[in-house]
């Protein structure tokens, strides 16, 4: 039987609401993964929620500039996340951030991207909760949030 989420709030990786329908339910099964260790679906649905933020984030800045975003060989699909993360690192200095903060940013989701890619197209590698924790999924989203909210 599966273990209700709220008898254990410590055992969730991100604690803050976005005040957004499809960010909310992400964050919630990214919750309810972790709580329920499936650790590999959590690592890719960490993946896409920090995937969409910066499309979002992109979006938001620079809606004229969509070839940050947008896969400009088939406009129905979105860059890859790390043309993504090259682009919000080449616009850094464009936000009312430092510089400094949006490369911490991208050196922070840098290596998690490559181990949720390791996770999500591996037959012998599955996630592990202690690779979450080091990853810090939470630390993470807060400080995309931070620009996420930005406009």
């Amino acid at each position: 039987s599966l273990k209700n989420i709220s008898d254990n709030p410590e055992e969730i990786l991100i604690h803050t609401k976005l005040s957004d329908r499809f960010y909310d339910n992400l964050i919630d099964e990214i919750n309810r993964s972790f709580y329920h260790e499936i650790y590999t679906g959590c690592f890719i649905l960490s993946r896409k929620l920090f995937e969409n933020m910066i499309i979002d984030i992109l979006r938001n800045n620079f809606k004229k500039e969509k070839e940050l975003y947008q896969n400009q060989g088939n406009k129905k699909k979105y860059n890859d996340f790390s043309i993504l993360l090259d682009n919000l690192k080449k616009k850094k200095s464009k936000f009312r951030f430092t510089v400094t903060e949006i490369e911490d940013i991208v050196d922070k989701l840098n290596p998690y991207r490559i181990e949720a890619n390791s996770k999500t197209h591996s037959i012998i590698d599955f996630g592990k909760k202690e690779e979450l924790k080091k990853y810090d999924v939470g630390l993470t989203f807060d400080l995309l949030k931070r620009i996420w909210q930005v406009k």
